[in-house]
């Protein structure tokens, strides 16, 4: 079993469809950088834990949808004062830099976990496959993983949606895992009881402080969110966010060592789309 697919949380099924491939730590699997020349932007500032969701600029989108207009730093670095675990940072410095060129993105993203219905509890075990599926019969895509980093992020490129500081009590994060049967969770007669069993997830928008500064809402725990992973390497599909669970947690971290077809419990996703008057 490799390192990094203990962390990640889902690399032990070994009679899965796929497994776990990735030999790096899992807070260390983030965006790759942008392939021009490096250059340091100025520190961004601290974010207030009052803030309200800031809006950049007037991006039409359909309802229940956010409009983001701003720029994504891939080249993205913070600092790391205090350690929850050797791959996991709990506190960071409250300023950031920008190496390398930005990407400007403009697009809608859902503002809460499919299927985006503020009060619902989240999909769950569902593929990449069935995510894309899903996104698409409502005229919506998956997000990129830019576009889910940036919407997590807000506009003052927060490590975590709501500051600098790991916080259990603001977002479904660090709960202890419930150990699953996996005979029972994918057997169709005892799936839906092993389901109900360790489950841990809330309904969305239950946290109020579980938000972007965007306005975007349960973008780290609850349920690990599939995106596309543009770079198509080792596949088209990643995971952002992380679960319930004591896992990634935070905006930048992604796991991509999972192929589409993959199928675990806490599995789900929120969509993207073009703005409305870019079609």
């Amino acid at each position: 079993m490799k390192p990094g697919c203990v962390r990640d949380g889902y690399g032990f099924v070994a009679f899965m469809l796929v497994a776990c491939q990735s030999n790096a730590p899992i807070e260390q699997r983030t965006e790759e950088a942008h392939p021009s020349a490096p250059r340091t932007i100025p520190s961004l500032p601290a974010a207030s834990s009052t803030s309200q969701p800031i809006e950049i600029a007037a991006v039409p989108c359909p309802e229940g949808m956010v409009g983001i207009d701003d720029e994504m730093c891939p080249g993205l670095k913070h600092t790391c004062l205090e350690k929850r675990e050797a791959w996991q940072c709990a506190r960071f410095a409250q300023e950031s830099t920008c190496e390398g060129d930005v990407l400007p993105l403009r697009y809608c993203i859902d503002r809460y976990e499919y299927p985006n219905q503020p009060g619902v509890a989240p999909t769950l075990m569902v593929s990449w496959f069935d995510a894309k599926q899903r996104c698409e019969a409502v005229d919506k895509r998956l997000c990129t993983e830019p576009e889910w980093s940036l919407a997590c992020e807000g506009p003052q490129h927060l490590p975590f949606p709501y500051g600098y500081v790991r916080d259990a009590e603001a977002c479904n994060i660090d709960r202890e895992t419930r150990y699953m049967e996996l005979a029972r969770l994918f057997d169709p007669a005892t799936q839906a009881d092993e389901l109900a069993r360790i489950d841990q997830r809330e309904p969305s928008g239950r946290r109020p402080r579980c938000v972007s500064g965007y306005g975007v809402y349960d973008m780290t725990g609850n349920v690990d969110e599939w995106v596309v992973n543009p770079s198509g390497r080792p596949y088209r599909s990643s995971l952002k966010g992380g679960n319930w669970e004591a896992h990634r947690n935070a905006c930048r971290p992604a796991t991509r060592g999972h192929q589409p077809a993959f199928v675990f419990y806490p599995l789900g996703f929120r969509c993207c789309r073009d703005p409305l008057d870019a079609r």
